[in-house]
């Protein structure tokens, strides 16, 4: 009997040669580029009747199917609505590296792609940090496809990458830096790097932070991201800033916005999937001398500069004190205490990153890693 078109066909081998398994069953992929015919064997069996059965059962498996047809562009494209419906907003340096440097195997099936494919790729970029950005689109693709069975296997986890050199580029802002930002605080961005320089926050810290969150009342702010210890922790609101974030608190709400910081592309508050990106907004304001982490250190630095204990600055800016978790537990420091330390810290035109007289200066070199 004829098998319906798309199913698959029977043939048996006609070489001379005595066989044990002389059926093959095929299933048929389509035309390659050059119009020749692509065929996969599903097997070779005893008799005719076990190749039809093999395949009716390739045949039932819808997922199969599916597989053998979806592409790598699609299965990305699945993944930016996903991560938009989520509000999980991808990094532009991630979504370059596939746009520039992934183009190879948009058109490929999972099916067709390995590990030797995807290390070509990764290898054709000598920069490091380029290169963990594709392997960041190859993850994200892969833990998209097998939790919806459109791959079977993880090749992503399989490809080296070169390893990053440690950055010395992270500075903190100088004396004279800072004495223009507090000249220029009429400008919205300033604002918000000010914020940023006097919460230690990490740049999507301030990006996600949400409204519910913001307490002006009791001066702090809950949210955090990145580890246990950063997550959902108490980050104290320093008089200096409180009428920025004041400022920002009423603009989400005239805005009905989720998010503290309602992007303002008239303001240099520029946005990424329509939340605040803090790294262009910095990159051009300073004309990329200064990246939102640089403000992270300059708030570190000022509070060792101005002796505000490293139990304090480590709570602030949500990195564990100590390999003894009992004693970071009852060791934490109350709400006045943390506002307190940030209130302490010099601002103002003429404030200096460090006292007048001391030998103490603004250094990269400080004990918490950020």
């Amino acid at each position: 009997m004829r098998r319906a078109n798309g199913t698959g066909s029977i043939y048996k081998r006609s070489d001379n040669t005595r066989r044990r398994k002389p059926w093959v069953a095929v299933i048929n992929l389509g035309m390659n580029d050059k119009g020749i015919r692509k065929k996969k064997i599903i097997g070779s069996f005893r008799t005719h009747k076990e190749a039809q059965s093999a395949l009716d059962l390739y045949n039932a498996s819808p997922t199969d199917r599916v597989i053998k047809k979806i592409t790598w562009k699609q299965i990305w494209e699945r993944v930016l609505a996903e991560r938009e419906r989520l509000n999980k907003p991808i990094s532009l340096a991630t979504l370059n590296a596939w746009k520039n440097h992934s183009s190879k195997i948009q058109s490929l099936t999972p099916q067709e792609t390995k590990t030797i494919h995807l290390q070509a790729l990764i290898d054709s970029t000598d920069s490091a940090a380029v290169q963990r950005a594709m392997l960041t689109t190859y993850h994200m693709i892969y833990d998209y496809a097998l939790a919806n069975d459109l791959a079977i296997k993880n090749y992503s986890k399989f490809v080296k990458v070169q390893q990053l050199k440690k950055s010395t580029l992270h500075k903190p802002f100088t004396t004279e830096v800072m004495q223009q930002l507090w000249r220029d605080t009429h400008q919205d961005i300033v604002k918000i790097i000010l914020i940023y320089t006097y919460t230690g926050m990490r740049s999507n810290e301030l990006s996600k932070m949400e409204v519910k969150n913001v307490d002006l009342t009791k001066r702090i702010m809950i949210g955090g991201s990145k580890t246990s210890a950063g997550k959902n922790r108490i980050i104290p609101i320093a008089k200096c800033i409180l009428p920025f974030v004041k400022y920002f608190y009423n603009i989400a709400l005239f805005k009905k916005s989720k998010f503290l910081i309602v992007p303002n592309l008239s303001r240099g508050i520029y946005k990424l999937k329509g939340m605040f990106y803090a790294r262009e907004s910095f990159e051009k304001y300073f004309n990329r001398a200064y990246i939102p982490h640089d403000a992270r250190h300059t708030f570190i630095t000022l509070c060792d500069n101005y002796g505000i204990s490293e139990k304090i600055q480590k709570q602030i800016v949500g990195h564990s004190s100590t390999d003894n978790v009992t004693k970071d537990i009852y060791t934490h420091k109350t709400i006045p205490q943390l506002i307190a330390a940030v209130d302490s810290l010099p601002y103002g035109i003429d404030m200096q990153m460090a006292p007048r007289g001391s030998h103490v200066v603004a250094t990269q070199n400080n004990s918490i890693q950020t």
